[in-house]
């Protein structure tokens, strides 16, 4: 995923890049860019999956880029002013993170953009600019003193559990792995596998039945057998639908 930073303050683009890779390994930062003329001449040039975005930059504010740029790329917009939020959401805003950025709300802006990439039309990206290679087709996981690789085609399901994760099998193993839910959205396949609820990401063709639950909701039963009930959250039925081709 190719990921570019448009800030003038050279510690606050470093602290950020840090942040953004030591969290999602599949992120590929681009060399730091500081001013409007500059982000205007390389967006000319380049597409990238996410944005993020200083308001004040060297030369103006970050708003005349949009002037400039058909830019239809998500934006996450990082400032130590309040007042430009509005401003920031009637363009590609799909957040706006005051500095100093906190871990929490970075993470949870990522999960935003992961969860709007997969779901939402007007922010998936086009099959030209998805990066295959950057999604996972294997898990590498230590059992004891062995090192056992999963692929991904053997995957049923990521699920949490006690503060960790797991990876559930076709084959009804499961393992614990080095990743959190929202991590995990950043390296799977968005058209393949599917968040839907705080505790699980399904795979779409290890999905058995999915039955009308109460108040709108679904409840869905997976080919190899969960130990918990799996019901999409009110709040992810509609785009669940879409997920699966059931809804426009």
């Amino acid at each position: 995923m190719k990921v570019l930073i448009v800030e003038d303050e050279f510690y606050a683009f470093e602290r950020l890049a840090f942040l953004l890779t030591n969290q999602w390994n599949s992120m590929q930062i681009a060399p730091s860019v500081s001013s409007v003329r500059d982000a205007v001449s390389l967006l000319r040039k380049e597409n990238f999956d996410l944005i993020f975005m200083d308001v004040h930059l060297s030369d103006g504010l970050c708003f005349s880029i949009f002037e400039q740029v058909d830019l239809r790329t998500p934006v996450i917009f990082t400032t130590a002013y309040d007042q430009y939020a509005i401003r920031a959401f009637k363009v590609n805003s799909i957040d706006y993170l005051l500095k100093p950025i906190r871990k929490k709300d970075l993470s949870a802006a990522v999960e935003k953009f992961g969860n709007l990439q997969q779901n939402f039309a007007g922010f998936r990206l086009s099959d030209e600019s998805i990066n295959r290679e950057s999604f996972k087709n294997r898990f590498v996981i230590k059992v004891g003193d062995y090192i056992k690789m999963v692929p991904i085609d053997e995957v049923s399901c990521f699920y949490s559990l006690d503060k960790g994760t797991f990876l559930k099998t076709i084959d009804d193993h499961n393992y614990l792995i080095d990743y959190s839910l929202e991590q995990l959205l950043m390296v799977l396949q968005p058209d393949i596998f599917f968040r839907v609820n705080r505790k699980y990401i399904v795979r779409v063709d290890q999905i058995k039945d999915i039955i009308a639950w109460s108040n709108s909701r679904l409840r869905i039963t997976m080919k190899t057998p969960t130990d918990d009930e799996i019901v999409v959250a009110r709040e992810r039925v509609k785009d669940f639908k879409r997920w699966l081709g059931w809804e426009k």
